[in-house]
């Protein structure tokens, strides 16, 4: 029950529920068999971890710029709950690359919902007659090279044009070698 674990590792974790700013969060309010959070940090330009909690003064010897953030999240930790009866008739290799998915991307399987994207996400959900995909999608890698290629410091709007952009390149280069 993804109730019931949130619950058992909020009292013997509770560091898991924490956000930068040390407020409690609450996975379980997300609906669906499964949930997922990220623990994050915040660090400079290079590298050097900075203080997020609120109200803390931070400087930092690199001049500001337009172009990119003096200060970025990363990404410490994540934590995935699936409940078992959601894995029924799943692979493990279906279940390990949802967990995979969800863990480095932080993407919400409802939100990709209506956009019919061809995507490991949509294992837990699918009607049982539907066709889903045995393990990571053209989507998927692509996605997550994008994510992890591109220029960490940008900020949001820079990052996600680029993104998208690696992401069409990816999946049209991918599929001119399949044919």
């Amino acid at each position: 029950d993804k109730n019931e674990m949130i619950a058992a590792l909020r009292r013997k974790h509770p560091a898991y529920f924490l956000t930068e700013g040390k407020i409690m969060v609450d996975p379980g309010k997300q609906p669906g068999p499964a949930t997922a959070w990220h623990l994050k940090g915040k660090v400079d330009r290079s590298g050097t971890p900075v203080s997020s909690e609120p109200g803390a003064i931070v400087s930092s010897p690199i001049p500001p710029s337009r172009i990119s953030s003096a200060f970025r999240p990363i990404f410490l930790a994540a934590v995935v709950v699936v409940e078992r009866e959601a894995g029924v008739g799943l692979t493990t290799t279906q279940l390990g690359d949802y967990a995979a998915m969800r863990a480095f991307s932080g993407a919400d399987p409802a939100k990709l919902r209506k956009s019919q994207t061809p995507t490991i996400l949509t294992v837990l959900d699918a009607d049982p007659s539907a066709l889903v995909p045995v393990t990571l999608t053209r989507w998927d890698l692509a996605y997550l090279r994008a994510l992890y290629s591109g220029q960490e410091n940008h900020y949001g709007p820079r990052q996600r044009t680029a993104m998208a952009n690696r992401v069409a390149s990816e999946i049209e280069r991918d599929e001119e070698k399949s044919r």
